[in-house]
């Protein structure tokens, strides 16, 4: 029991600061060493994976919220954009969440594993210069295309998507 408290300070300490220095919400160590930690104090296995996923969304709700006011406070959110975008991500992040226990815990080990393993390799091959994409119309079939899209893969992963967000809004012309 004292590992497992001493592995939660740590893994606190490690997602605050990562949160703080890179803007991550924490889930990509959350799920990983939870998947670990939770063993130590007798949870069934087959508990493990769902109990890491909620656990990690739980958290996600204090970092989210913490800088999404932020950013409101300083005016960086485009609320006619996001508006549209976020009703469908929320829908459908609600939808797969109805059956995401019904999911064989070990194909969300892999879908996890899967994406950590993508946003890796896409981040060791991104190019370092940042190219400015001129504002695009908004294109309400492409947005619920790709709020569908990424909250089922944050509802799958235990993530809350952020980097997906961002990237997908960059390319479409908003910074």
């Amino acid at each position: 029991m004292i590992m497992y408290l001493i592995g939660i300070l740590f893994l606190g300490f490690c997602v605050g600061l990562v949160s703080g220095m890179f803007g991550l919400g924490g889930g990509g160590l959350i799920v990983p060493a939870l998947l670990f930690l939770l063993p130590m104090i007798q949870v069934p296995s087959s508990h493990i994976m769902f109990m890491t996923m909620g656990t990690a969304f739980a958290t996600m709700i204090i970092s989210t919220s913490a800088s999404a006011y932020t950013h409101y406070k300083n005016q960086n959110i485009d609320f006619k954009r996001v508006r549209f975008f976020l009703s469908i991500l929320l829908l459908t992040t609600l939808f797969i969440s109805q059956f995401v226990t019904s999911i064989n815990p070990n194909f969300l080990k892999f879908a996890f594993s899967t994406f950590l393993i993508y946003l890796g390799i896409k981040l060791l091959f991104q190019s370092d210069s940042s190219t400015i994409v001129s504002p695009k119309t908004i294109n309400k079939t492409k947005d619920t295309m790709y709020a569908f899209l990424i909250g089922t893969i944050a509802t799958l992963g235990s993530i809350s998507g952020a980097g997906l967000i961002i990237t997908y809004l960059k390319k479409t012309g908003m910074s």
